[in-house]
C-alpha cells in the first residue's frame, strides 16, 4: 500500500513575513505474515527436530498450518509445534497453531513418524485470520 504525504505551507508574499509551517505526514503499513523454516523430510521411521520463525504484524491473529502429502492408513505421523501435538492424516493439511496479534518468534518443532511406505516432506505455512 502507498503512503500518503500532505505539505501545508503559507502563500508566497505571506511566508516572507511569517517563519511558520505545517505538514503531515501519515503511511499506512501493509499486513504481512510469514514463517520461515528449514526442511522436514522423514523416511519410514523416524524423529525430525527443528524450529519454525513466525511473523506477522496484524493485530488479527493466524494459524500456522503443516503442509504434507496425504497420508495413508497404515501411515502414522505426529507433529509437536511448540509443546502442542497433532496428529497428521489422510487431508494432506493440518492445523498446528492458533495466534492472536502480533508475533515474532521462533518455535520448536519435533515430527515423528512410523510405517512411511514413502518419505514424508513437511512445509509450514500462515493464514491470515
Amino acid at each position: 500500500m502507498m503512503g500518503v504525504v500532505t505539505l501545508a505551507m503559507p502563500a508566497g508574499s505571506l511566508a516572507a513575513r511569517e517563519a511558520s509551517g505545517s505538514a503531515t505526514i501519515s503511511l499506512i503499513v501493509p499486513e504481512v505474515c510469514n514463517v520461515s523454516a528449514g526442511q522436514f523430510i522423514l523416511t519410514e521411521v523416524g524423529l525430525v527436530v527443528g524450529s519454525v520463525q513466525e511473523f506477522c504484524n496484524t493485530s488479527t491473529g493466524f494459524q500456522i498450518v503443516a503442509n504434507h502429502r496425504p497420508l495413508e492408513r497404515s501411515e502414522q505421523a505426529v507433529v509437536r509445534y511448540g509443546g502442542i501435538a497433532t496428529v497428521l492424516d489422510s487431508t494432506g493439511m493440518a492445523k498446528v497453531a492458533n495466534r492472536s496479534g502480533q508475533r515474532f518468534q521462533n518455535v520448536p518443532v519435533a515430527i515423528s513418524a512410523s510405517a512411511l511406505n514413502t518419505p514424508l516432506s513437511i512445509a509450514f505455512s500462515v493464514v491470515a485470520i
